[in-house]
């Protein structure tokens, strides 16, 4: 059962109150979604980018980068399940914070070397 809510700015028109939900979630979702599509599609140029030079500069057939980009792929099918696995059972907080510190701290010591 849905209660007929007015609809903010529009005195006249009712808006049914799971029509409300839907759209408050929408706006929140979609432009984050959205955001992901975009990093997620730069990363797989960026790997389309690093074979143009990595062939070159390493000297790897075509076959040798198939095979890196398919362990690369296979790295992110294993570890998937047991990354959700800990999320679930530590919090989001708590994993978020891991991350960072895990992925910060090598970048910034390979900085520092540099």
């Amino acid at each position: 059962m849905t209660i007929p809510t007015t609809a903010p700015g529009h005195p006249g028109q009712l808006l049914a109150e799971g029509d409300a939900a839907y759209r408050k979630v929408a706006w929140r979702l979609v432009p984050l979604l959205f955001l992901c599509y975009i990093v997620a599609y730069l990363d797989r140029v960026n790997v389309g980018f690093a074979k143009l030079q990595m062939l070159a500069d390493l000297q790897l057939s075509e076959t040798v980068y198939g095979l890196g980009a398919g362990i690369f792929f296979l790295g992110y099918f294993l570890f998937e399940v047991p990354s959700n696995l800990i999320l679930h059972r530590f919090g989001a907080p708590q994993q978020h914070w891991h991350f960072a510190y895990c992925s910060g701290d090598p970048a910034a010591r390979d900085a520092r070397k540099n």
